[in-house]
């Protein structure tokens, strides 16, 4: 730009003012205004671009960001069907933690989409007295009778339950659905007893299952899939035995399905008397389980099935890892 016009250029403040009167127009102070004009609107048009700038950055880096960070939440979530995957529970995951209450202990949790098992025993060995808690995901336990309320379990609707031997009680865990506590053993009728047992059941962020073995894949065919694992809770001198659960189907309720066929891993491994050998390894062989004893293992591989070529198959597919 040539000096002229730029001169022409600061002056534009002063176009189209009306003269006041003679010597009213100062040149200087004309310049100065033109000159801060032009840097305000350059300043307007960086400020502009630099937000059209961040409008997209951002975004883009906060969606990278969020793409690389892990999905596991920072704490527990506070929903409990928030837990649940679509259609159900998540095999590989614990959805529920128990406590011991009623003067049991918690013994195996069986996982499941349809529903998860714990199973309980007394505290007291010389009880022959347990107890069964069954957690059903939404719409996969009707809505008991109202006949009989119960009080209630975690300031959810509880009621109790006809038939058994023992107490049964259910409640509504999450809005449609259900948990029950049915007591087993002889005399095991105290209603009291079995409410404190479900009010020690909790939801929880799921805990994935540890499993220390795997198993060689086709052994069972097409047809099986893992439907649940199962767990039981070492101490009191109790053996640590995980397994994984094989059906056609996703089991629906506490009993066990025709079709189950279940493998795992012992420990320590069990005083058991081989009388045979699979593979040319001892094994302890009976009409619904094969216990497989590897010399000098510190751990027992075992099966059970209806069948008991399917239980030899299985006890030589696993391997156990360190």
């Amino acid at each position: 730009m040539d000096p002229v016009e730029r001169d022409a250029r600061l002056l534009d403040p002063l176009r189209g003012d009306e003269p006041h009167g003679p010597g009213r127009v100062d040149l200087a102070r004309a310049i100065r205004a033109g000159r801060r004009r032009r840097r305000t609107r350059r300043a307007a048009t960086i400020a502009a671009a630099a937000a059209a700038t961040l409008a997209v950055f951002v975004p883009t880096t906060i969606l990278a960001h969020l793409a690389r960070s892990p999905a596991e939440p920072a704490a527990p979530l506070s929903t409990p069907a928030a837990r649940l995957q679509e259609g159900g529970f998540d095999v590989m995951t614990r959805a529920f933690v128990v406590g011991s209450a009623g003067g049991f202990t918690p013994d195996r949790y069986e996982t499941g989409r349809h529903r998860q098992v714990i199973e309980l025993r007394s505290a007291d060995p010389a009880r022959r007295a347990g107890a069964v808690i069954t957690m059903y995901a939404p719409g996969r336990y009707p809505a008991p009778p109202r006949t009989d309320p119960a009080p209630s379990v975690g300031d959810r609707p509880a009621y109790w339950l006809p038939g058994g031997t023992g107490a049964v009680i259910a409640w509504e865990w999450a809005p449609g659905a259900w948990g029950t506590v049915a007591l087993t053993g002889p005399g095991v009728t105290d209603r009291a007893v079995a409410q404190r047992v479900a009010q020690s059941v909790l939801p929880q962020a799921s805990r994935p299952v540890a499993v220390p073995f795997t198993v060689g894949p086709g052994v069972l065919g097409g047809r099986y899939r893992v439907v649940g694992v199962s767990g039981s809770y070492p101490g009191q001198g109790v053996p640590e035995r995980t397994s994984l659960v094989y059906g056609t189907r996703d089991p629906s309720g506490p009993s066990a399905d025709a079709d189950r066929v279940e493998v795992g891993v012992l420990r320590p491994r069990p005083a058991a008397t081989p009388g045979a050998r699979i593979g040319g390894v001892p094994a302890a062989v009976s009409r619904d389980e094969i216990v497989l004893l590897p010399p000098g293992g510190a751990y027992a591989i075992f099966a059970r099935a209806a069948r008991e070529d399917t239980m030899r198959a299985l006890v030589q597919a696993v391997t156990v890892t360190p």
